[in-house]
């Protein structure tokens, strides 16, 4: 595929198992379910997980999406001369989406159009 932007993707999977490998084995815990979050003192997170066990961490990754193999998640980034007025309003950010990627390849237009405002 051509065009003017570049496209990246990477599957949610590559991208944990590389994060990962950079840490010590055995650091990482995946799908736990959060009872509680505390700051502690010395600036430490404390996790309280629903099995009752808790964990001091110094750094959180928060997913703030569940990933499907039949959903697609997308973004464009662009880097505008002027940062202008923040656009909150769903239907205004697909229409700037939308004109910002009109001559990319019809199946990333197909995403976009379909995506719900």
């Amino acid at each position: 595929m051509k065009c003017g932007q570049e496209v990246r993707v990477v599957e949610r999977r590559v991208l944990l198992e590389t994060l990962a490998s950079q840490l010590p084995r055995d650091s990482t815990q995946y799908s736990s379910q959060l009872q509680s979050v505390e700051a502690s003192p010395n600036g430490d997170t404390l996790l309280e997980l629903v099995n009752g066990s808790k964990l001091l961490a110094k750094r959180v990754a928060r997913w703030l999406c569940s990933c499907f193999p039949t959903k697609v998640y997308w973004f464009i980034c662009f880097n505008s001369p002027s940062p202008g007025p923040k656009i909150t309003d769903s239907l205004v950010l697909k229409k700037q989406a939308t004109e910002l990627v009109k001559n990319w390849p019809s199946e990333l237009l197909n995403i976009v159009d379909s995506t719900p405002g």
